[in-house]
């Protein structure tokens, strides 16, 4: 096997080389090569194919003008081609920077912030577009997050569609109407881009994310268009059907599977998610809180009206049949299950195949449902270190909340840098956040939700002092003091703390960052806000 030296004319394999000989020579020549090189062969591409008859393995000029275009359009792309000769294929790497999210965004999402998002496609390199099929794989260095399998299930329906309808004598006339100028055309390309700033200042709909980019700069610059507003709206596209969740659902941070029986078991069953025990392992803390939130949820007087959503399990023993779901709800019978859940802290003891046997003997849906609580949060939640807590709040069940995606995060920047923003406590009783950390803060004002009454008018409820905010987190109890900062350190500074007692013995306040606009109304101690875009969670205490 040998790599391609130049574009459009690869050596032929040569029989006598020996397979340990030929194994040396590809280790002393670069494994990439370099598209710049052929410029004035790429710019006079044409897709008629005349010129390759007799030649075994010459590279496509329609292919190698894409690899162009897309290099001088997208240089973020760090575009890198290799040439399998002997297999008549080309591997081609291109690169998708991941700060085109913020940092929180990323980590939400599992993936590494600063390191490239790599779409490895494998393609025909004499037929490219002539013929069906192309290989596609989705990695990040150093990560596993099964975004990256969704991000491989986009490319390979979008590659898949495209390599139906597309040809290389459609795509290289596209080329040839768009512009005569190419600097133009890669300008055009390019201010398309979700990275561009004209761009950012228009909010991207998760509707508009399938839309089919221009093909006038060729088919690697519409793929990495489609890719790059695809990776920006992954949370509003179920993970199996690539269908849009509803507002509600899209306008949360975290890729959830949306309430298809069909899609909720196949998702289990390819393993997109992490077993149950490694994430308890990596933040108890944090599913600590999130079973407090279902269990008051579900054991609440209101549970009909604020336990959304309702789980959808299917059967341990029977894929065919669903166990837990929204058709059938049985609250008093996800009460007995939850009860019978072990604590965290028990937990923790166990590897994922033994927790989840141990959890069998429990109850067979304790563990189905122990990954539905962990998998169906939205929120990105992580409990704060010591040296981060703020010290005036007096607990140290301190967290980061953040639920907002990448498109309703800028807009929300965008409107802190017009008006302003400000800093305000919101109360709930803790029944009320299992549905909060799914779907957001939402204006409940005159509808079956409402329970404090709307004597402020319409809006979501706030205040700036911390005392007022307690009073709606449904704790009926005076303020403690805070306690002085020694006693806090010294509790801070155990090695492991859990949330525990009744959940109605407990208080969750959120402390939000809202935009200091006209839909923020101040009555003293009491502010509403009847735009819920404007309302974003940063902290969480308990």
């Amino acid at each position: 096997m040998s790599f391609a030296e130049s574009p459009g004319s690869p050596p032929e394999c040569d029989s006598r080389i020996s397979g340990s000989d030929r194994e040396s020579e590809c280790d002393n020549e670069s494994e990439y090569d370099s598209a710049e090189s052929g410029d004035a062969y790429l710019l006079n591409c044409v897709s008629d194919s005349d010129d390759m008859v007799g030649t075994s393995y010459t590279v496509n000029p329609v292919l190698m003008n894409d690899i162009h275009l897309l290099k001088k359009t997208f240089p973020q792309s760090n575009c890198n081609y290799r040439c399998l000769d002997c297999l008549n294929e080309m591997d081609l790497d291109i690169s998708f920077p991941t700060t085109m999210l913020e940092k929180h965004i990323a980590d939400a999402w599992g993936l590494i912030y600063g390191e490239p998002v790599v779409i490895h496609l494998s393609l025909n390199q004499r037929s490219y577009l002539d013929v069906e099929g192309v290989k596609i794989e989705v990695t990040q260095k150093g990560c596993t997050t099964g975004v990256l399998m969704q991000l491989r299930r986009i490319a390979e329906e979008f590659c898949k569609k495209q390599f139906q309808s597309l040809s290389n004598e459609i795509v290289q006339a596209a080329v040839d109407s768009s512009s005569t100028d190419i600097c133009v055309c890669c300008e055009v390309a390019a201010a398309e881009s979700t990275t561009n700033d004209a761009v950012q200042n228009t909010p991207l709909l998760p509707e508009d994310a399938k839309k089919i980019p221009d093909l006038g700069n060729g088919f690697l610059v519409q793929l990495y268009l489609y890719i790059e507003r695809r990776l920006l709206t992954l949370n509003s596209f179920c993970p199996v059907c690539d269908i849009c969740h509803s507002n509600f659902v899209c306008m949360m941070l975290k890729p959830v599977v949306c309430s298809n029986p069909l899609c909720t078991f196949a998702y289990h069953a390819l393993g997109v998610m992490s077993g149950a025990a490694d994430t308890t392992v990596s933040e108890p803390q944090v599913v600590n809180l999130l079973i407090y939130f279902t269990k008051a949820a579900v054991k609440s007087v209101r549970n009909k009206i604020i336990f959304e959503p309702y789980p959808t399990i299917v059967h341990p023993t029977n894929a065919d049949k669903l166990a837990i779901h929204p058709g059938e709800k049985d609250y008093k019978y996800l009460g007995e299950i939850l009860d019978k859940m072990p604590t965290v802290q028990e937990m923790l003891k166990y590897n994922d195949g033994e927790l989840k046997e141990i959890l069998k003997e429990k109850h067979e849906l304790c563990y189905p449902l122990l990954r539905w609580i962990i998998s169906s949060n939205r929120s990105h939640i992580v409990r704060l270190p010591a040296d981060k807590q703020l010290t005036f709040m007096g607990t140290t069940h301190q967290y980061l909340m953040r639920n907002s995606p990448p498109l309703q995060d800028r807009q929300f920047r965008q409107n802190k840098d017009k008006f302003g923003s400000v800093f305000a406590f919101h109360g709930s009783p803790i029944e009320n956040w299992h549905s909060i950390i799914r779907e957001g803060l939402v204006v409940a004002s005159n509808t079956r939700k409402q329970l404090h009454g709307c004597i402020k008018g319409r809006g979501i409820y706030l205040s700036p002092k911390l005392q007022v905010s307690l009073s709606y987190s449904g704790l009926s109890v005076k303020v403690v003091p805070v306690e002085e900062p020694r006693q806090l350190r010294q509790r801070k500074d155990a090695s492991v703390e859990f949330i525990g007692g009744l959940p109605e013995s407990l208080a969750c306040i959120a402390l939000c960052e809202v935009i200091a606009c006209d839909s923020l109304k101040k009555y003293d101690d009491i502010w509403t806000c009847d735009q819920s875009d404007f309302v974003c969670t940063r902290f969480f205490f308990v």
